[in-house]
């Protein structure tokens, strides 16, 4: 007796170790991944300098009690890795109906207020109503939410897609594009790095924010235990007042 109780103990004990050794395997593989979008990201030269969710996400792992890592592409490619590698997380993502099923959907993080930008000068572009974009051209951020939008509310027409918002200021600094979409926060940044006084700068048109959130999502095979733990990990976070002094300290 004394012995078969000694075998299920020691059965036991090498599944805990097992767990422990397959839940350090599965921390070391979780893997960040997002774009340039100031000032919720900075990228420069291909490296993550900082930014408002940066540090969200980094007191997010911190948290959550989770080995990983943050890395920034260009958004297709980022949108890529997370679609097809799992264990890897992508922020800062808006919801549509055509990603809503493609991702775990992991938690809020902020929510934008997207618009659409033109020249003060250009007093030949008249955009009051949606239909009416389709009339110039307009440039997105290729596989972004923008993009989607435009496309899903079939006023994509004339759309450019480029590959950052940078590339999409200068276009329009330059007249090669009638319009750009944008965000108030991304384009601050943007006016300020180009030298775009504001009174350069008129916003005809601003689309609907309720639904204008930004998430951060998993792959569908991501582990229950990592969604888990990031999940509980960011209602920690917004109910201590973490979530709410990164947002103040980048003025959002």
């Amino acid at each position: 007796m004394l012995s078969m109780i000694n075998q299920r103990r020691t059965k036991w004990l090498i599944a805990i170790f097992l767990s422990l050794l397959a839940f350090k395997s599965i921390a070391s593989s979780v893997h960040f991944v997002t774009e340039n979008l100031p000032p919720f990201q900075y990228v420069k030269e291909g490296k993550l300098t900082g930014g408002a969710m940066i540090e969200l996400i980094e007191a997010l792992i911190k948290e959550a009690k989770i080995t990983a890592t943050i890395d920034a592409y260009p958004w297709p490619r980022a949108y890529s890795i997370a679609i097809h590698q799992p264990n890897t997380l992508i922020f800062s993502m808006r919801k549509s109906a055509s990603r809503e099923k493609l991702f775990h959907w992991v938690g809020h993080l902020y929510t934008l207020r997207t618009q659409i930008a033109i020249l003060s000068k250009r007093t030949d572009i008249k955009i009051k109503e949606l239909e009416d974009i389709n009339n110039y051209s307009i440039g997105v951020v290729r596989g972004d939410y923008d993009q989607l939008l435009l496309q899903h509310l079939g006023v994509a027409d004339k759309m450019y897609q480029g590959l950052s918002y940078k590339e999409l200021w200068q276009m329009l600094g330059k007249e090669r594009l009638d319009s750009i979409m944008t965000n108030p926060h991304t384009a601050k940044l943007m006016m300020k790095e180009l030298n775009i006084d504001k009174e350069e700068i008129t916003i005809p048109f601003v689309f609907d924010s309720t639904k204008d959130h930004l998430f951060l999502a998993a792959n569908k095979q991501t582990e229950p235990l990592i969604i888990k733990k990031l999940t509980q990990a960011l209602e920690t976070l917004k109910a201590n007042g973490t979530y709410q002094a990164i947002l103040t300290k980048w003025q959002l």
